[in-house]
């Protein structure tokens, strides 16, 4: 990634016409802040029939909550107001997810039992890099505003719940069911999005100052999980999926941040 990033900010800075050595060449920022996803809650579910009756297992997770993170990044001026850059940002959040399972009784009707329980801890992180074609709004002699846009590479890793070993008990006409374990496997794709951002700065010297940010990415991430089977009868110490088929999580959210500001 270092090597990636040298490269780039050489090409670009060999690439400043002449004009720009008597205006800014180019700029460089190191914010702190919030993160705000776009996420909402999700849920998932595995539903069937056992003994003829509904059966459900399901996982839910909590929409990811606000948290810190940073955004580093510089960039060129191509033309007075038309410039280019690149920054990178990182969020990770913390998280539990409460799992639950309904299960018929073989012997009597409407008679299901249920069971819950709640993970430990999972970790998801997104990492972002964005790549911005940038336009001047404000170029004064103190201060500096532009917007931001252009397409977003993501990377997401997290946890996710495959499925419940569960244990069920009939003995004398009852019906009892417990979750042995939470089968949580670690998950990591790639994915393409984009951001709409405005940074601004105010400058105490000719090279630095101070500034803030305002940014909204999207993106999405396919979970590309396998059809599942319908559980087994018996249902005693078997493996029963959370998840019917595909599905996708959103990345990415608003980030507002405050920070160290360079021109060049």
């Amino acid at each position: 990634m270092a090597r990636m990033w040298s490269v780039v900010m050489l090409v670009v800075l060999a690439s400043v016409p002449a004009w720009a050595q008597d205006r800014d060449r180019g700029w460089a920022h190191l914010s702190l802040g919030g993160a705000f996803s776009t996420a909402g809650e999700e849920t998932r579910r595995f539903e069937g029939r056992y003994f003829g009756e509904p059966f459900i297992d399901q996982a839910d997770y909590p929409a990811p909550k606000n948290t810190w993170t940073f955004d580093v990044g510089a960039g060129v001026w191509v033309t007075e107001r038309l410039g280019a850059g690149v920054s990178v940002g990182r969020t990770s959040r913390e998280y539990d997810v409460p799992v639950f399972i309904t299960v018929p009784s073989p012997s009597r009707p409407n008679a299901a039992a249920t069971a819950s329980a709640v993970t430990p801890l999972f970790d998801r992180v997104e990492t972002e890099v964005h790549v911005s074609a940038a336009w001047a709004l404000v170029s004064r002699d103190r201060v500096r505003l532009r917007v931001v846009a252009g397409p977003t590479f993501f990377k997401y890793s997290d946890v996710l719940t495959y499925g419940l070993e569960s244990n069920q008990t009939t003995a004398g006409g009852g019906n009892v069911v417990t979750i042995r374990s939470v089968d949580a496997q670690p998950f990591s794709a790639n994915t393409l999005g984009f951001h709409l951002g405005l940074d601004g700065g105010y400058f105490f010297t000719d090279h630095i100052g101070v500034g803030a940010m305002a940014r909204l990415s999207r993106g999405s991430v396919d979970l590309d999980e396998p059809e599942p089977a319908p559980p087994t009868t018996p249902l005693s110490n078997s493996f029963i999926p959370t998840q019917t088929g595909d599905g996708s999580v959103g990345v990415g959210g608003f980030v507002l941040g405050v920070g160290l500001r360079v021109r060049f």
